[in-house]
């Protein structure tokens, strides 16, 4: 008799251990599925050693700390975790790691810890490299591959005129094209469509980009973008950009190399192309980020366009998703100063990635060059790849913003 209680009792506990253990499970899994109903992709989920691990990649919000302030506001984390890691991905790339202790996360949660302080305890860093190893060998879910983005936006050019027409401008409508093919590899294209032109001869509709392009991340936070197709200022050929960023994102070291000739495509889909000049781009810099006023000072030296020998030096605030720059440059072809700047457009939150998904341009981009007559230091765009976003994934880029959303 005693010898049944005993069994009884015995079973009982074991049953209550596997109904805890699958509550368990059962709750961490249910992450991964809150992710996937908002429409993130890439997304990854274990459990390992008392500490849980979290993946993910936002093609759904236009700013990437959205994202994020959504992911912190709706996981759930069971009571037996230590720490919480989340990954960030762009391209199927991990980028950067969000690190918080699951005490500090449970008492924001129940109102015992303010949520600056629970920000201010997050780690935010771009050293990534032991991370991406354990999400390695972890299946993917709602993977970001082949599928296909149809972004629509307008691109506009002016200069400042004489006193009959003091400003003269060119409006393009520009649909473009991407898919990604594999961990950072991109199909990407840019068709020009000419609304309004007051400043050349460039009234005919064409491709103005398309290129394949990969994005590969090294160790000890290093970046390279392989770029073949036609570029912008009808140019084709190759380009490589290498980033390697120093104490996280206070210092980078900028390489450039390009090889291309001049080629675009017509109205009819048709390459017009000059194969007699080959003409080689060669730059190397360094950018320092100020990041208490999130500021870039960069000063970059070498080969531009048609062997143009000199330099750039060009400072830029970042404000969020608002970008406000000033350069100089001073080449063998001569001086010019200028001016950038870039806003976001559209909507804050696209509709989920699917197989084909058309939405608006996140960003509008201006550019003005005093005298531009000589291509002073001139530069062609080979599209958007991981390091012309890089900015958004920053570690104080992502504390001072989370800071700012519930302030």
């Amino acid at each position: 008799m005693i010898y049944k209680d005993i069994s009884g009792s015995v079973i009982k506990f074991l049953v209550s251990l596997i109904l805890i253990g699958a509550i368990s499970v059962n709750a961490q899994d249910k992450n991964t599925e809150i992710l996937v109903l908002e429409g993130l992709e890439n997304v990854k989920s274990f459990e390992h050693n008392g500490d849980y691990y979290l993946a993910y990649e936002n093609n759904r919000y236009r700013f990437e700390v959205d994202a994020l302030d959504y992911v912190l506001s709706n996981i759930s984390i069971n009571n037996n975790i230590n720490n919480v890691s989340i990954l960030i991905q762009n391209r199927g790339i991990g980028i950067v790691q969000v690190v918080f202790n699951n005490k500090d996360f449970k008492g924001y949660k129940e109102g015992i810890i303010s949520y600056k302080d629970f920000i201010e305890s997050i780690l935010f860093s771009l050293s990534v490299d032991n991370l991406n190893q354990k999400f390695k060998e972890i299946p993917t879910i709602n993977s970001s591959f082949y599928k296909v983005d149809i972004p629509v936006g307008v691109e506009l050019d002016y200069f400042i005129g004489d006193f009959t027409n003091s400003i003269r401008q060119k409006v393009n409508l520009q649909p473009s094209f991407s898919t990604v093919l594999g961990s950072g590899t991109e199909i990407y294209g840019v068709y020009n469509m000419p609304y309004f032109n007051e400043m050349d001869d460039d009234n005919f509709n064409h491709l103005k980009i398309a290129r394949l392009s990969q994005d590969i991340r090294f160790k000890n936070n290093q970046f390279l973008n392989l770029s073949l197709g036609y570029f912008s200022n009808s140019r084709f050929g190759i380009h490589a950009k290498y980033h390697r960023f120093i104490k996280e994102e206070r210092l980078r070291l900028n390489i450039d190399f390009g090889l291309t000739r001049k080629g675009n495509f017509n109205e009819e889909f048709k390459v017009e192309t000059n194969y007699l000049l080959l003409y080689p781009v060669m730059l190397t810099g360094l950018t320092y980020r100020w990041i208490k006023y999130n500021t870039d000072i960069s000063f970059n030296y070498g080969v531009y366009h048609k062997q143009d020998l000199g330099y750039k030096l060009n400072y830029t605030r970042q404000m969020g998703l608002t970008y406000i720059g000033l350069f100089m440059s001073k080449t063998t072809f001569g001086e010019t100063v200028g001016f950038h700047f870039q806003a976001p457009i559209g909507f804050k939150k696209h509709l989920k990635p699917k197989r084909l998904r058309i939405r608006s341009r996140e960003y509008f981009n201006l550019e003005y060059v005093y005298d531009r007559g000589d291509e002073i230091a001139r530069e062609y765009n080979t599209g958007n790849n991981l390091l012309s976003q890089m900015s958004e994934y920053y570690p104080s880029v992502l504390k001072s913003s989370l800071l700012l959303i519930k302030k």
